[in-house]
């Protein structure tokens, strides 16, 4: 949909190969409709423009421009047609290993050469481009209209606006977007903060991309936006929410910029002295040596196979690198193979090496189903190496023994809601297929990322639990050798990851991870909050035993509820009040108390357990005062501490800036702007409730839904329970805010489908019963263990 007058249009676009052929996969999949080899999108759009209408772009990056990229811009020039080219400029060639390119003023070895410059060049292929630089061609009718435009596309806001001018003008425009490679950009970040940390042994200041949980709506707008991997799903009090991983967030804030909503935050961590590491208290010493499981692999076949599975960013190559090393130090001739395509986008990578004894020939490339040993540091990817129909299935019950990692990398679409998979289920499947009891699995990403701080050790602690299980056919002294000359000045954490590995294997009892803590109790939710009521105003104290006493009267009316359903609802009363007052929060608990007098124990309450989450929902609004009660919640400080390691104690400080696009209605316009917002700022918004009474229409919209919502709730008729075919629809109603998720504009269109399908659910009640939608096909589980997994925002 454009901006500039115009009516909505398809574009067509090409692409070829390069690291923007990863447009191809979600998110990006609309921006790239065909493949083709290298140079040749240019030619693909060149050929398609005499027969099509539509407005056509072609991709490509700078070492494509080189190859056969110009050559395709000087066609369509001539050929007077219209397509925008859009060259990513970023001075290497990024997909195949940041090669050099015609771009740099220095070769590999450091010696001066002569540059091209991609704009100049591209002026050059416009006929009679004499014009002043930026100008384009000189238009007549002898010289087709044509364009060169330089941008940075760091400038978001701006970079979208031309790009949609440029793309409806008519004829050839090239674009080129100017912006260093991400992965050069963080590699020398890196360079230079772990420079700073041998200097002070530590790194003084550091940022980090966060989400506060609280204000998350779990609407996936970040990871359908931009299937960043450095987002995951984590479980809260609320249901999903999503949150940074540190292994994999390079803090370069693309998932706030998409201005989905207000829960992304800068956490600035500094520090005075070195943080107290938690890996001190595990006891690594006096570990006995391996069985020597793997001995009959040279005596009976005269050669030993790994197979290592992994994504990209689990450091795959360098367990392979330690690997070859160690067989080479222990005297065995190695062969090996490494696949990393599409690693920087979380994408499959494997190493398979090779051990002999004596002179191999041929290719080390793994047999069918002959892998010795399988390490899987990702489960899904080792998975794959299990699969009949794989044509790399390399594990059987016959040859492999298996070492598989449980921590969960999810999927971009998994990222995106959109597939699921359990990292147990795989380490199951996994194991039919290697010797049996020759099998190990474990946690072991997450109990890293506790230890180590990050999960980036996984892949060495991985190849202790081997060795230490006697999976791996080398020498302790050589893999200690290896490990020091592949990471370098990393050495002393690699090598505590690679032990920590092998007390996995002696002791996994010590190492509780994934252990599911006891579900909190109600009154023990109930104390919490009273607490941080009691400290919140110098009318606290009053507040915090109001709220017990409203909880506990509430809750004699309720007694059946399971202790699940009371906590939601205490924790949220709390929420009812912190948003309004005790009055508002009354009115939640009344409206709760009416709806579980109506409902039915044959029923599992399930009703009532709709309406204690999603008239939170609905009744708690998002604006700004509220966020920023949660930016600052006592709880949120607490968890972040924990998070970032920060200890008041040892002087560690830790400051916020809050990413919000804050939207009012004065006189009638719409005013939005960026606020990175400090947390003195909202400390004092979040006293400002007064701004509600005083823009009345401010979040209309949301208040139109909340009045909608607790008139159902009001209207509420259980009075025949029995009747399952009406219960089911009273509950569908009920849950119908439980798809309505994020802020604005990502909201008010999923608030218009929830009013829509309520409004059938009525129809079918008011005609005895029948869903027309769900007639035949449709049935609900009233079930609690069925209820107990519905979690909205």
């Amino acid at each position: 949909q454009s901006n500039y007058g115009k009516a909505p249009m398809d574009l067509v676009a090409h692409g070829d190969t390069g690291c923007y052929t990863m447009m191809m996969f979600e998110p990006n999949k609309p921006l790239m409709h065909n493949y083709s080899g290298m140079g040749l999108g240019g030619a693909t759009g060149a050929g398609a423009d005499p027969f099509i209408t539509n407005k056509q772009i072609v991709f490509m990056g700078d070492g494509t421009f080189f190859h056969s990229g110009s050559v395709a811009i000087a066609n369509a020039i001539t050929q007077q047609q219209d397509i925008t080219f859009i060259i990513l400029e970023n001075r290497t060639t990024a997909m195949t290993g940041h090669q050099p390119n015609p771009t740099l003023e220095e070769d590999i070895m450091g010696n001066k050469i002569l540059s091209h410059d991609i704009e100049r060049i591209a002026r050059s292929l416009i006929p009679d481009a004499a014009g002043p630089l930026g100008t384009g061609a000189r238009e007549t009718k002898e010289v087709p209209r044509a364009r060169v435009i330089r941008m940075n596309p760091e400038k978001r806001d701006q970079y979208r606006e031309m790009l949609e001018k440029v793309i409806l003008e008519e004829g050839v425009k090239i674009v080129i977007a100017d912006k260093e490679c991400g992965i050069t950009f963080h590699r020398r970040r890196r360079r230079e903060e772990q420079a700073a940390k041998k200097e002070v042994g530590f790194i003084r200041e550091k940022t980090y991309m966060n989400v506060s949980e609280e204000v998350c709506e779990h609407c996936l707008e970040c990871t359908t936006q931009t299937g960043c991997p450095g987002l995951k799903h984590v479980e809260t009090d609320y249901g999903q929410k999503i949150q940074t991983d540190f292994t994999a967030c390079v803090n370069d804030g693309a998932c706030a910029r998409i201005d989905a909503c207000p829960s992304f935050e800068q956490v600035i961590v500094t520090r005075t002295r070195p943080p107290r590491l938690p890996d001190e208290v595990v006891d690594l010493r006096g570990m006995p040596d391996p069985p020597n499981v793997m001995a009959d692999a040279f005596t009976k076949r005269d050669v030993w196979r790994c197979y290592m599975a992994g994504v990209g960013g689990m450091g795959i190559g360098v367990a392979g690198d330690i690997l070859v090393r160690a067989g080479h130090k222990d005297g065995l001739h190695v062969g090996f193979i490494d696949k990393k395509g599409l690693a920087i986008r979380n994408g499959g990578v494997f190493s398979q090496i090779q051990f002999s004894k004596h002179p191999m020939s041929g290719s080390p490339v793994m047999p069918f189903g002959k892998a010795d040993l399988l390490i899987g540091v990702d489960a899904l990817e080792a998975a794959r190496a299990c699969s009949p129909t794989d044509y790399l299935r390399v594990a059987s019950p016959k040859f492999t023994h298996g070492v598989v990692n449980t921590g969960k990398t999810p999927t971009i679409l998994t990222l995106m809601g959109r597939d699921d998979f359990e990292p147990e289920e795989l380490a199951g499947i996994i194991k039919g297929q290697c010797r049996p009891g020759q099998f190990f699995s474990f946690n072991v990403g997450d109990l890293c990322e506790r230890l180590l701080d990050s999960k980036l050790y996984a892949n060495i602690m991985m190849l202790g639990v081997a060795y230490q299980l006697g999976f791996l056919p080398l020498s302790y002294k050589s893999i200690t050798w290896a490990i020091r000359h592949a990471v370098g000045r990393e050495f002393e954490r690699n090598y505590r990851a690679f032990n920590i590995g092998r007390k996995i294997v002696l002791r996994p009892d010590l190492f509780g991870v994934g252990i599911r803590k006891e579900l909190e109790t109600a009154d023990q939710a109930m104390e919490r909050k009273a607490n941080i009521l009691k400290a919140s105003s110098i009318w606290g104290k009053k507040n915090a035993e109001e709220y017990k006493k409203m909880c506990r009267e509430t809750l004699e009316q309720m007694p059946a509820l399971d202790e699940a359903a009371k906590r939601d609802y205490v924790i949220r009363l709390f929420d009812a009040i912190q948003w309004g007052t005790l009055k508002y929060g009354r009115q939640y608990a009344s409206r709760i108390v009416k709806t579980y007098a109506q409902d039915s124990a044959e029923r599992a309450f399930a009703v009532t357990r709709a309406v204690i989450w999603n008239l939170a929902k609905v009744m708690m609004i998002k604006d700004e005062v509220y966020v920023s009660m949660l930016y600052t919640s006592p709880e949120k400080y607490k968890r972040d501490r924990r998070r970032f390691n920060v200890n008041p104690a040892n002087g560690d400080k830790i400051k916020y800036v809050h990413l919000n696009r804050p939207e009012f209605v004065l006189g009638g316009k719409h005013v939005k702007f960026h606020w990175k917002s400090r947390d003195w700022q909202v400390r004092v918004l979040r006293h400002c409730r007064w701004l509600r009474a005083l823009l009345p229409t401010w979040h209309s919209k949301e208040k139109g839904f909340r009045e909608w919502y607790t008139k159902l709730v009001d209207a509420c008729d259980l009075h025949e329970p029995h009747d399952a075919q009406k219960y089911s629809l009273w509950l569908e109603i009920f849950r119908s805010p439980e798809p309505v998720t994020g802020y604005r504009d990502v909201r008010y269109p999923k608030q218009d489908a929830a009013m829509q399908r309520v409004a059938e659910l009525q129809h079918a009640l008011a005609n005895g019963g029948s869903d027309p939608r769900s007639r035949g096909t449709r049935t609900v589980s009233l079930s609690g263990q069925v209820m107990g997994t519905f979690r909205g925002a």
